[in-house]
């Protein structure tokens, strides 16, 4: 039997329900759940609901491997309010026929009891009364731990969260084999590159364009002559017609740039048995090991929230052995130098006007017809960056390289911040109007990330990210086969997949659940853009469907889990963006179709 706990708890009706539905599911499970009961005895309680009484009492516990019980509580007079008095850990069950008596009422309760404690009911002429106790108490059938479920609810929760994981025993090979971070704004995929490793950046406000018309001249001449010919039944006719309804396509989500990281030719033979590289849902980083020429090297990235900045920790187990160069780069048109505070700036701007798309498999872009003239070339939205490299101290030596690279040598370990701005003001501001300075900006946030040290940073990032995360936890029923379980818990997460068809794990199933709710925590968050058609995440100057907010389902997909997985704040930059998107679409309703209405296409973007 399987449940979701959550903090809000539900409505009084449906807790009922629910405990009527698992009622009559366990009746029918009865003879694989089976409770144990020892009792009753004779003893002297004394506590502040009851005086010196004499009771008789009976213990409860749960065989190993069931995950909920319940107890029936039982009063004679339909108007006495029933008096059960129960600490903040744990319930127990007694078989229903143990209260069936004459002139009893008998009303149920759901209820768990966690690992290492006992259950007493005392029960007097009138009232039951529940009573939990560590299990080194003595009275009765002392419960022993191997035979009791730990409930989900009261077990570690560091312990439990730490096992959401997901993991690569080798380097990334393809885009969608590295591992996303972001805060909402910022956004990261780590490759885990080893002699050279790549972190692509996105900022969710890079986009080609400017702001346009989108009432569509002609759109209400075009439209007279669709109908006519879907009227007259030319199909074909009509849809070659329809194009002439949308104007020019739409722009295209762009990417920020890379951080480049590259090492001495001895870390290319390392040794792969050593590799892990993995994304740890509980606190939102990535954490990669190797080991390469008897030395450990670790490697360690977060994107925070309340810093604005990408984070990213070198480490070695042997002093003076960490050696690298830092670099950054882009494919849109930029220009990346090291300042006077050794400081990498990357400063750079998207197109204007976008490429024009891909038809009929025409994969050159310098062949496409463009659908504007070769002589306007609007001002885009410009984007800056700021890479700040800190040390360890004794021997440890900082270079520039050609004036753009950042060279370590002999350090313990090294932190690298990453902050970036753009110049994007609104969907009604036209970039070249903009007052935005985003080098600026870029160098406040910086100065801001380093007023913290790492752990402060770290810290301050995982407290952020757990007030969201840990809303929601589900667990689900797993295999007695603790060999199994182990095995598991060290496999990649590509083979646990694979696996899944013959082994039905049901941890895997936990591990999806949550990792769609820590996607839409890291790229959607109060004051960002919205979850556009690959979440902040972006490698490519022509993404797939352009990387936009697909208005058919692809958007409202992304948003699923927003209210059902306690995550409403995630969902704000969605409405603001509705908002934003009524605007014009009402403009165009009124030109397209002559009435006060409002249109959206299937897709859209940021202006």
């Amino acid at each position: 039997m399987r449940h979701v706990w959550v903090k809000a708890p539900p409505t009084a009706h449906a807790f009922y329900a629910t405990l009527e539905r698992d009622f009559r599911e366990r009746e029918r499970e009865r003879e694989r759940e089976r409770i144990r009961v020892c009792g009753p005895h004779l003893i002297t309680l004394k506590s502040k609901w009851l005086s010196s009484l004499h009771i008789h009492f009976t213990t409860a516990h749960l065989l190993k491997g069931y995950s909920q019980i319940f107890f029936f509580f039982g009063r004679q007079s339909i108007n006495t309010e029933p008096k059960i008095c129960l600490p903040k850990k744990g319930f127990a069950f007694q078989e229903p026929s143990f209260y069936k008596k004459k002139n009893l009422k008998v009303e149920i309760f759901m209820m768990i009891v966690p690992k290492g404690f006992s259950v007493f009911l005392f029960l007097d002429f009138v009232f039951i009364f529940v009573v939990v106790v560590e299990s080194r108490f003595s009275v009765g059938v002392p419960v022993k731990d191997s035979d009791v479920w730990g409930s989900s609810l009261e077990e570690d929760t560091s312990t439990r969260f730490n096992k959401l994981e997901v993991r690569f025993n080798a380097p990334a090979k393809h885009w969608t084999d590295a591992l996303p971070i972001g805060n909402g704004r910022l956004g990261a995929m780590v490759w885990g590159g080893v002699a050279n490793d790549t972190i692509n950046l996105n900022e969710d406000t890079l986009w080609t364009g400017t702001p346009g018309e989108y009432s569509g001249a002609g759109a209400i001449t075009a439209l007279s002559e669709v109908r006519k010919l879907v009227d007259n039944g030319l199909y074909a006719e009509a849809t070659s017609a329809a194009l002439n309804l949308s104007g020019e396509p739409s722009n295209v989500y762009q990417l920020l740039g890379d951080i480049k990281l590259e090492f001495s030719d001895s870390h290319a033979a390392y040794i792969e048995e050593t590799y892990r590289r993995v994304l740890d849902l509980d606190t939102a980083t990535v954490k990669m090991q190797y080991s390469a020429d008897k030395i450990e090297y670790t490697r360690e990235y977060f994107a925070s929230k309340p810093d604005q900045a990408i984070v990213i920790k070198l480490s070695t187990n042997e002093t003076s052995s960490l050696n690298f160069t830092v670099s950054l780069d882009s494919k849109l048109h930029h220009h990346s130098y090291v300042n006077t505070k050794n400081q990498i700036l990357l400063e750079g701007s998207c197109p204007g006007r976008r490429i024009p798309p891909q038809v009929y498999g025409n994969e050159n872009p310098a062949k496409r017809s463009p659908f504007y003239s070769e002589d306007e070339n609007p001002k885009g939205i410009q984007f800056s960056s700021v890479l700040d490299l800190q040390i360890s101290d004794g021997a440890c030596e900082l270079h520039v390289v050609d004036g753009r690279k950042l060279q370590v040598t002999g350090c313990d370990w090294a932190v690298i911040r990453l902050t970036a701005s753009s110049s994007f003001d609104g969907p009604f501001t036209n970039p070249v109007d903009s007052k935005r300075d985003p080098g600026l900006e870029s160098l406040n946030a910086m100065e801001s990330a380093k007023g913290y040290s790492y752990t402060d940073l770290y810290a301050r990032h995982v407290n952020d990210y757990q007030e969201l995360f840990h809303r929601v936890s589900l667990q689900l029923s797993r295999s007695s086969n603790s060999s199994a379980q182990n095995e598991v818990e060290v496999i990649t997460t590509a083979q646990r997949v694979t696996l899944f068809k013959t082994y039905e794990d049901p941890s895997m199933v936990e591990l999806l659940f949550q990792y769609g709710r820590y996607l839409l925590i890291a790229c959607s968050r109060p004051g960002t853009q919205p979850s556009n058609l690959q979440g902040i995440w972006n490698k490519d100057i022509e993404p797939a469907w352009d990387g936009a907010p697909h208005l058919n389902i692809n958007l409202q997909m992304n948003y699923w889990p927003s209210l059902s997985c306690n995550l409403k704040e995630c969902q704000e930059p969605l409405f603001d963006y509705i908002s934003s998107l009524s605007i014009n679409g009402n403009k165009t309703a009124k030109v397209k179709t002559s009435f006060f209405l409002q249109i959206l296409i299937y897709s859209s973007y940021i202006f």
